[in-house]
C-alpha cells in the first residue's frame, strides 16, 4: 500500500529530522548559505559548523568594527559584543568535536590588533585537529605585527593543499623541519622563511607527493642561492617584481616538471638546471631598473655590470612545445646567453613586447634559426628598441635566412595603437616566409576605418613568399 503524505504550506518538516540527516544536508551548502539558518532556531545556531568545508571572511577596521561585504557570512554577526567573531569560528570549530574537515578558508584584515594574528594561529590549529585537507589563508596583516606561522601546520599528515597569502606585508615561517607527506599544492605570497634557503630546501623535501608550488614575493634574491628540487613537482610557478636585487644564485632539479612560469631578475648562474620533461615554459627574465636606464640613457650598461651566464637555463628548457618569452627575456639572453639549443619540439613561440620598457630583439633572430620545427608565432607587440642585430636591420636587406628558412605557418601579431608604425615588419614576413599559411593581425578597435583600410591595401600589394598565405585583419577584442 502507497501512504500519501500531504504537505501542509509553511509546515516545517526539516526540524524533526535526525541530526546526522540534518547535518548531510548542511554538508552540501556554503558557510554563507549555511550560517544564514542559524536565526531560525537556537538548535540551529552552529549546524552549520558541520558542512563539510567552512569559509570565513573577516573584515575589520580600524576601530575594530565589523563592515558588511557582499558575499561575507552572516555568521559575522554572533559572537560576543567586543569581537562578534571570534567565537563564532571558535565554537564552528568546537562543535566539529574533531570530525573530518575537507576545507578551511579564513580571509582576514589586521588593522593594529595583535589580538587577530593569536585568533588566526588557534583557528588554524583547530583546523587541523578536524584533519582538514584543504586550507587557505588570506591575510593582510602590519607591518609592525610580525605574524609567525604556528609551527603544527607544517608537520600535519592530512594536508593536500596549502594556500597562504599575505596581500600587504609578510607572514613568516619559522621552522626549520617540515613533514607533509599528502600535501600536492603548495602556495605562498608574501611568506617570509626565517631560515632562508635552508628553511625553504626543508620544506620542498619534506612534501614527497608536492606536484603544484606557487611562490611569488618570497624575497629569495637576498638568500645565498635558490633551489628548487623535486622528483614529484609537475607545475611551478614563481613571480618576484623587485627590482633592484640580482640573485647569487638559481637551480631546478625538477625532472618530471612539465610547466614553469618564471618571472625574476637574472641571476648570476645556474648551476643545476634539469628540465628534461618540461613541455611549456613562460619565461621572463628582467635587467634590474639600474641597468634598464644606464642601456637606454647611454646605449650600453658599462663594464661595472656582471650579467653572469643564463646558458644553462636556456639549454635546460629546449624540449619544450610551447614558450612564452617576455621581450626582456631576449635582452637578457643577448648579454648572458653564451649558446644557443636547438629547440627540436618547440611548435609554438610567443614574444611578448607589451612592456613598461623597450628591449632588444637581438637574440630573436638566432633564436628562430634554432626552432627547427616551428610552427606559430605569436607577437603580442612589434615595439622594441632596434640595434645592430634587430629584426629591423632585415629591412635594410641584410641576413633573412631566419625567416626564409622557418618552419613557421601561422604568424599572429597583436597591435596595440601602432599598428601603421610596423607596417614594414608585416610586410617582412609576407616576402620572406615560403611556409606560411595564415598571417593574423589583431587590431586595436579604436583603429580608424581609413587606417584599417589602408593597412588592407598595402599588405595586398606585397609580393607573398607563400601563395597560400592568407591575411587576416581581426579585433583584439577576439584574441
Amino acid at each position: 500500500m502507497v501512504k500519501i503524505i500531504k504537505m501542509i504550506e509553511g509546515e516545517d518538516r526539516i526540524s524533526g529530522l535526525p541530526d546526522d540527516v540534518v547535518f548531510h544536508i548542511f554538508s552540501f551548502l556554503s558557510t554563507t548559505e549555511a550560517a544564514s539558518t542559524s536565526a531560525l532556531a537556537k538548535r540551529w545556531r552552529f549546524v552549520f559548523a558541520n558542512a563539510h568545508n567552512l569559509d570565513f571572511d573577516i573584515s575589520l577596521d580600524p576601530k575594530n568594527e565589523i563592515l558588511p561585504r557582499e558575499g561575507a557570512s552572516r555568521c559575522m554577526v554572533l559572537g560576543n559584543q567586543k569581537n562578534p567573531f571570534d567565537n563564532v569560528v571558535d565554537r564552528a570549530l568546537k562543535t566539529r568535536r574533531g570530525a573530518k574537515l575537507n576545507r578551511f578558508s579564513l580571509k582576514t584584515k589586521q588593522y593594529g590588533d595583535p589580538s587577530l594574528k593569536h585568533c588566526v594561529s588557534r583557528w588554524i590549529l583547530g583546523a587541523l585537529d578536524c584533519a582538514v585537507s584543504d586550507l587557505n589563508l588570506i591575510m593582510n596583516c602590519d607591518s609592525e605585527l610580525d605574524f609567525l606561522l604556528p609551527s603544527n601546520m607544517f608537520n600535519s599528515k592530512t594536508l593536500a593543499t596549502l594556500r597562504i597569502k599575505n596581500e600587504d606585508q609578510f607572514v613568516s615561517i619559522g621552522v626549520e623541519d617540515f613533514d607533509l607527506p599528502m600535501l600536492k599544492t603548495l602556495s605562498l605570497v608574501r611568506v617570509l622563511f626565517r631560515k632562508e634557503e635552508i628553511g625553504f630546501e626543508n620544506l620542498i623535501a619534506g612534501c614527497k607527493l608536492l606536484e603544484e608550488l606557487e611562490l611569488e614575493q618570497i624575497w629569495s634574491c637576498l638568500w645565498k642561492y635558490f633551489s628548487v628540487a623535486s622528483t614529484s613537482l609537475k607545475r611551478f610557478t614563481f613571480f618576484s617584481e623587485q627590482d633592484h636585487s640580482v640573485p647569487t644564485s638559481v637551480s631546478f632539479d625538477t625532472p618530471y616538471l612539465i610547466y614553469l612560469d618564471y618571472t625574476e631578475i637574472h641571476a648570476l648562474k645556474y648551476p643545476k638546471v634539469n628540465l628534461d620533461s618540461l613541455v611549456e615554459a613562460r619565461i621572463n627574465l628582467r635587467l634590474t631598473t639600474r641597468e634598464e636606464r644606464n642601456i637606454i640613457s647611454q646605449g650600453y650598461v658599462g663594464d661595472n655590470y656582471d650579467f653572469g651566464d643564463c646558458t644553462a637555463l636556456i639549454v635546460g628548457i629546449r624540449n619544450v612545445v610551447k614558450l612564452y618569452l617576455c621581450a626582456s627575456t631576449l635582452e637578457v639572453i643577448s648579454f648572458s646567453c653564451k649558446d644557443i639549443p636547438t629547440f627540436v619540439n618547440l611548435t609554438h613561440l610567443t614574444i611578448d613586447s607589451l612592456s613598461r620598457w623597450k628591449s632588444t630583439w637581438d637574440s630573436l633572430r638566432l633564436l628562430l634559426t634554432h626552432c627547427t620545427s616551428l610552427d606559430t608565432i605569436v607577437f603580442k607587440g612589434l615595439s622594441h628598441r632596434c640595434v645592430d642585430a634587430c629584426l629591423c636591420k632585415s629591412l635594410e636587406g641584410h641576413e633573412l635566412s631566419f625567416l626564409t628558412n622557418s618552419p613557421a605557418t601561422v604568424v599572429k601579431v597583436l597591435f596595440d595603437d601602432k599598428m601603421m608604425m610596423y607596417i614594414e615588419h608585416v610586410k617582412l614576413f609576407l616576402k620572406t616566409m615560403p611556409n606560411l599559411e595564415h598571417l593574423d593581425l589583431y587590431f586595436n578597435p579604436s583603429l580608424e576605418d581609413e587606417d584599417l583600410s589602408e593597412v588592407s591595401k598595402e599588405l595586398e600589394m606585397v609580393t607573398k613568399a607563400s601563395t597560400e598565405c592568407q591575411v587576416r585583419l581581426m579585433s583584439n577584442v577576439d584574441f
